[in-house]
């Protein structure tokens, strides 16, 4: 096998492995959105999540829901430089990329203030 070969099939594992993780997550996203009556959260457009990017104010989305971890940023294991990498921004495939597992969901959870307008999301079933 020559390096290029090599190098390209190393880079197709990766992008097999990025694709699984994302499955699972959106599994584990379905799951959620199951036991949530989606109706009752108010809906925040890509927009309106974009507003809220400072340390004192700090909005995300994960899995088309959006989240308010203001208060997380100094609890967050990995330091709340991390977290505010994606302030105001789409943070899902960061989130289930560094392999957060379901309890990290769960905590994340906590924070759970909305939901993208269905013409804005990418991950649940509309």
């Amino acid at each position: 096998m020559t390096f290029l070969s090599a190098n390209i099939h190393r880079q197709a594992a990766l992008i097999v492995t990025m694709f699984s993780r994302i499955s699972i997550f959106c599994k584990s996203i379905d799951i959620f959105s199951e036991s949530v009556d989606l109706r009752k959260l108010p809906e925040y457009s890509l927009k309106e999540v974009q507003e809220h990017f400072t340390p004192q104010d700090c909005w995300i989305i994960i899995g088309d829901f959006v989240y308010d971890v203001t208060e997380f940023l100094r609890k967050h294991p990995g330091g709340d430089e991390v977290m505010l990498d994606y302030a105001g921004r789409d943070a899902t495939l960061a989130f289930k990329g560094v392999g957060h597992s379901n309890a990290a969901l769960k905590i994340l959870n906590q924070y759970l203030i909305g939901i993208l307008p269905p013409k804005e999301r990418i991950y649940l079933r509309n």
